[in-house]
């Protein structure tokens, strides 16, 4: 929009306020239209014209390039050009006084630079001759207000110097005419001297001697005074900067002053002195103090750079360097210097732990992660202040020689031991430490409180206990969500608004913890009330914690009901007694106990007879002893309850020693009693072929059960070392004899088998006893083919002969080629070979089988189907047209199945004499087909004594059939 066709422009202010804008910020015409279509904007600008109270306006251009009018405030921080418009009279801006009433400028970037350019020129021109000034005035007149020129532009470059950490010293007025002053003096031998420079000069030099002085009182406690939160960088800086504005200050004093003073013979001449003596002092002083403190840097940064958790190392250096200094360095042996410098570095630390833990997030997330972090800040702290104390032990005063450096600087005394108070030191720190604490022992108990939200009271007292715990934890989860969200810094100190908040949600906290620690005392009450056995208060204190029971108001209630717990061991230790008693023979009971789980029984059921002797026996040790007794007592030890520190808790540990003991002498017994016969056993049952033969040609699985047992023990017992962390029994592995070792390792391969041959079994009776005499007839030279192989495997093959496997072919002819060398039987190749003859067989006959079931199911299939139906509502039969339609069909379904039940006929054909199912679809047996039969009928003869010869040869058995 163009300003000129803009009706607001009738009004002559607005044009004056667009011109000075379009010529002071070297805008256009539409960056102003933007700013006055904003309401705010605009009505900011018509109430400066309008209202008379309004002083001033500014205008600058935002980041966005926005054009943003600002009232009486000055603008901080700008760096942007700033205009500005200054009301003159408050009065109200008019069209006819626009002109005169606004001042209009730009702000300066360099307001100070700007002013003392400004003095300078004043006194450079306006005051250089008299007729520059009022002719008419005295030179006293002229020369005081020189010098209060001269003292302004003084004021202008110490506040331009303290801006830029350096003393700018001012010249006094004249003090160009110093040089043909020296000569006047010089050559009237003293007795002409320019005594307005004299004056100003000695003036000057006490203004530089106060100046001075104000420099050397400045010491390492105003960093603190001006930011509480300094760190270790702001004190280094510090004196740094102190060096650099006392050589900035040696270099501006200029050695004529000191010359003219002397031969003047002024009496300022010694404190002139003084300041030169005290500049190069001061300066040599910092810049070994620099030069000692420059060494911390490196371990600073690495600090605030990696974080303390990982620079442990480097704070022990830092506290021992700091030792060093105070040592070597004379100058910096003030204990005020050493006390803030720990200060600040105690404010480092602080720093960086709020930057480890993410203050506003400690409630968030997982409550335990947290709590970590928070136990690894408080290790460090303590870490910190340790090192210290160790500090200040190691360096007695009769040791400093020892660690004085051999370029050290020369001193005529030893530095002096730290004295100071630790409290001195690491007051905040302590502060900080407190408050960690604090948060800690609330996340403690929010992670207590966040189980009760899987805790459910069981029986009847549940529907009292349960609605108490879930409104407890209704009340807990609010407080929650609102520590989640909190956007203070709760481990901010040093702010009062942040303390405050802090504090009333900690105090809020309390009242509520001690609400739900009333709420579950009384939960815990009944729950110990209720208690019947041992593992319903493992499985209590799994769920409450030794934490919810040791707090004062639940222990205060819980803690007379710790006696009923002992009672309950009591009753647990008294039954394992009875039951060890009676497996070991010494003493027996009148009748029999049971319970639910079946190794508390005292006498083994069928389910326990299914393990050996020596398994079951350290089965029921393990589970009902180790983990279920002594886990019990384990967990209540964990939590370290009172009750187990009394006498009554020491006998409990003595009987639970006493029974240990007991299960040991009845498992050792059994165990060397295996150990002596188990070898035996093996080395007789390993001998036995792999089938037993019946009367009635079936067969059965030959594997002894002594063998099953030996297995089942020597697992166990290698599970139980391996697998338990402290197993009840002392039985190693090194105990087990080599004999069952051995089998053991052969275990899988003995269940693969064991398998195989149980398939074996099961097809090879079924062929034997369910067979149909006429099948049996079609497949007895197969049959016969089997028995052949298993009698030859009954003479030769056992459960210890060797486990070779054939890669390849060439294996098996190697073996073929050296049959007189009487090479081992193979234990898998016979099992395998066997099995596959077998599965083979078996397969097709139950294919058989399946055809017969078919060929019934086409041939009965018309049985219940008729071929002609009454009329539903004449119930007569209607012929007509559709019987011939109906005899054509039902024609055509027999053929159908005639031609299904040839192509099954075929295939069982071609399955009993074993040849491939070349084509399935063949309708009619011809002669063809007979001599195909014929010829895969002998193929199937010698394809089986091929097969039989092969493993005769295999396993190096005479063959009955080899001259075939």
């Amino acid at each position: 929009m163009n300003s000129r066709d803009n009706a607001g422009f009738d009004d002559k202010r607005l044009v004056y306020v667009y011109s000075f804008l379009v010529k002071s910020l070297k805008i256009k015409n539409d960056v102003i239209d933007t700013m006055m279509r904003n309401r705010d904007y605009q009505a900011l600008v018509m109430d400066f014209l309008t209202m008379p109270d309004r002083n001033s306006i500014f205008f600058a251009l935002n980041s966005a390039g926005l054009l943003t009018p600002m009232y009486d405030d000055f603008p901080d921080g700008y760096k942007s050009k700033v205009s500005y418009i200054i009301r003159l009279q408050p009065i109200e801006v008019t069209h006819d006084n626009c002109d005169s009433i606004l001042l209009c400028g730009e702000v300066s970037l360099n307001p100070f630079e700007d002013l003392k350019a400004i003095t300078e020129n004043v006194l450079l021109n306006l005051f250089s001759t008299k007729e520059n000034f009022f002719k008419n005035c005295s030179d006293d007149i002229i020369v005081e207000v020189q010098d209060r020129f001269n003292d302004f532009l003084t004021n202008i470059n110490n506040m331009s110097g303290q801006m830029k950490n350096r003393s700018i010293l001012t010249l006094p007025y004249g003090y160009d005419n110093i040089t043909n002053a020296l000569k006047t003096t010089e050559m009237s031998d003293g007795k002409i001297i320019d005594d307005v420079l004299k004056q100003r000069l000695e003036n000057k030099v006490y203004t530089w001697f106060k100046e001075m002085k104000i420099m050397v009182t400045l010491k390492p406690e105003v960093i603190l005074e001006k930011d509480p939160a300094a760190s270790p960088s702001q004190y280094l800086a510090f004196w740094k900067n102190r060096e650099q504005q006392f050589i900035h200050f040696h270099e501006q004093i200029d050695k004529q002053i000191g010359h003219f003073l002397t031969i003047t013979k002024s009496p300022c001449m010694d404190i002139y002195k003084q300041i030169i003596e005290t500049t190069v002092t001061e300066k040599q002083e910092m810049n070994l103090i620099n030069m000692f403190l420059s060494t911390l840097t490196k371990h600073i940064n690495t600090i605030e750079r990696v974080g303390l958790v990982e620079s442990k190392e480097d704070i022990c250096i830092l506290w021992r360097k700091l030792a060093l200094i105070w040592i070597n360095c004379p100058n910096f042996q003030n204990y005020n210097y050493i006390i803030v410098l720990i200060k600040v570095l105690c404010n480092m630390v602080m720093a960086e732990s709020s930057r480890y833990l993410e203050p506003t997030a400690l409630f968030q997330g997982e409550l335990a992660e947290n709590l970590t972090k928070i136990y690894d800040i408080l290790d460090i702290l303590s870490y910190f202040k340790n090192q210290f104390k160790v500090t200040q032990t190691e360096y007695f005063q009769e040791q400093f020689d020892k660690f004085i450096l051999t370029n050290s600087v020369p001193r005529n005394y030893k530095p002096r031991y730290w004295k100071f108070h630790i409290n001195d030191l690491f007051q905040n720190l302590d502060a900080f430490e407190d408050r960690l604490n604090c948060i800690k022992s609330m996340i403690i108990k929010f992670i207590d409180y966040q189980k009760l939200e899987k805790v459910e009271v069981g029986g009847l007292m549940g529907c009292w206990y349960s609605p108490m715990i879930e409104n407890v934890y209704l009340r807990f989860t609010k407080y929650m969500e609102k520590l989640v969200s909190i956007a203070y810094d709760p481990l901010d100190l040093l702010s009062d608004v942040n303390n405050a908040l802090f504090v009333e949600d900690y105090n809020f906290y309390l009242n509520m913890s001690e609400d739900i620690d009333n709420r579950l005392a009384t939960v815990s009450k009944a729950c110990f009330e209720n208690i019947e056995e041992t593992m319903s208060f493992h499985k209590f204190l799994m769920i409450f914690g030794s934490a919810v029971l040791n707090r004062p108001i639940v222990a205060a209630v819980v803690e007379k009901y710790y006696e009923k717990v002992l009672d309950l061991l009591d009753q647990d230790l008294a039954r394992e007694f009875k039951i060890i008693d009676r497996l070991s023979g010494t003493a027996m009971a009148t009748e029999i106990e049971k319970s639910d789980h079946y190794e508390m029984r005292f006498i083994p059921e069928e389910m326990d007879l299914e393990y050996p002797l020596v398994a079951r026996a350290m089965i029921w040790g393990n589970s009902r002893i180790n983990n279920r007794l002594l886990e019990d007592l384990n967990t209540i030890r964990s939590f370290y309850l009172p009750i187990l520190k009394t006498p009554r808790g020491d006998k409990i540990n003595i009987k639970i020693e006493q029974l240990k003991d007991k299960f040991k002498n009845y498992l050792n017994p059994l165990f060397e009693e295996w150990k002596g016969v188990v070898p035996l056993q093996i080395q007789e049952k390993i001998e036995q072929p792999l089938f037993t033969i019946n009367k009635n040609n079936t067969i059965n699985l030959n594997f002894s059960k002594e063998l099953d047992a030996a297995i089942k023990v020597t697992r166990y017992i290698i599970h139980c070392n391996y697998n338990f962390k402290d197993p009840i029994s002392t039985i190693g592995i090194d105990d087990i004899p080599y004999d069952a070792i051995k089998l053991c390792k052969r275990e899988k391969l003995i269940l693969t088998y064991k398998r195989d041959i149980e398939e074996i079994v099961k097809w090879y009776n079924m062929l034997r006893t369910e067979t149909h005499p006429t099948e049996l007839q079609l497949i007895i030279q197969e049959i016969e083919n089997i028995d052949s192989l298993i009698d030859d495997a009954q003479k030769y093959v056992t459960w210890n002969s060797e486990d070779i496997v054939y890669l390849s072919e060439n294996d098996l002819n190697g073996e073929t080629q050296n049959y007189k060398n009487k090479l081992p039987i193979s234990l898998q190749n016979t099992i395998s070979t066997i099995h596959s003859l077998t599965e083979n067989v078996y397969e097709r006959v139950m294919q058989t089988h399946e055809n017969f079931q078919k060929i019934i199911t086409l041939s009965s299939q018309w049985t219940n189907k008729p071929m002609y139906v009454r009329d539903k509502n004449t119930r007569r039969i209607i012929f007509g047209n559709k019987l011939t339609e109906k005899k054509i069909g039902r024609y055509a379904e027999v053929r159908d199945a005639s031609t299904k039940i040839q192509q099954l006929l075929m295939e069982d054909l071609l399955l009993f004499h074993n040849v491939p199912l070349f084509d399935p679809n063949l309708s009619k047996f011809t002669s063809t087909h007979l001599s195909l039969k014929y010829l895969c009928h002998q193929l199937s003869l010698f394809l089986n004594r091929y097969t039989y010869i092969k493993l005769c040869f295999i396993n190096n058995v005479p063959s009955r059939d080899a001259s075939k």
